[in-house]
């Protein structure tokens, strides 16, 4: 009777010792679910001294893109006469001084979306067309080269935003192979820092023509 009562309280010893490992373990499961559920976070672009972000209104509410699991494609709307509004948002992030402020906002030159400046809240934005060389090949785009007066954001605190606010447009909605597009946005100085044409980065902006909503 002994044996069979140490064995008992042995075994309700084990089972409490199990359920109170699991409850010290369980947020640790949280965690790492955490941990995977943030590789998705899109996040802004960062070079010296500023971060750079491609905007949309609604840009996480799921009727208002296509999700092909590893990026997002924005809808161009028949409803909205194929044109969505978008933002590239300036941070500064650090007290840098450069000598010159500029951005590209662009896409393929031969592409059948349209970019259309709207606003900038400060400096001048400039439409243009040009050039650049790739892993041996060339490359020509499209788009607005955008200048910020360096006067303004050197004197400014940490976390002082520009904005500048375009819209793009397939004229025609979907016409022949022109079903998609995107537009990219990349600093030009004070560094060089070309787009890996990822849309989690924040610097790249697919989008999807939907006539039908």
């Amino acid at each position: 009777m002994k044996h069979i009562l140490v064995l008992l309280l042995l075994s309700t010893s084990l089972m409490f010792l199990g359920c109170e490992k699991d409850q010290l373990e369980s947020p640790k499961a949280s965690v790492e679910g955490d941990k995977l559920t943030n590789k998705k976070n899109r996040e802004a672009r960062m070079g010296p001294g500023f971060s750079w972000e491609l905007e949309t209104t609604n840009h996480n509410v799921p009727a208002e893109y296509n999700d092909t699991g590893t990026s997002r494609q924005y809808y161009l709307k028949g409803s909205q006469s194929y044109t969505r509004t978008i933002t590239l948002k300036v941070t500064k992030t650090s007290a840098t001084t450069p000598d010159s402020l500029k951005f590209h906002v662009y896409e393929p030159l031969h592409s059948c979306i349209i970019l259309s400046s709207v606003s900038a809240s400060m400096g001048t934005a400039t439409y243009k067309t040009w050039g650049e060389h790739h892993s041996g090949f060339y490359y020509e785009y499209k788009g607005y080269e955008w200048k910020i007066p360096v006067s303004t954001m050197n004197s400014s605190p940490i976390g002082t935003t520009a904005t500048f606010v375009f819209t793009a447009r397939s004229p025609h909605g979907i016409s022949g192979s022109c079903i998609e597009g995107s537009v990219t946005a990349k600093m030009n100085f004070p560094a060089n820092i070309p787009s890996s044409y990822n849309f989690w980065d924040g610097d790249y902006m697919p989008f999807l023509i939907n006539p039908s909503i």
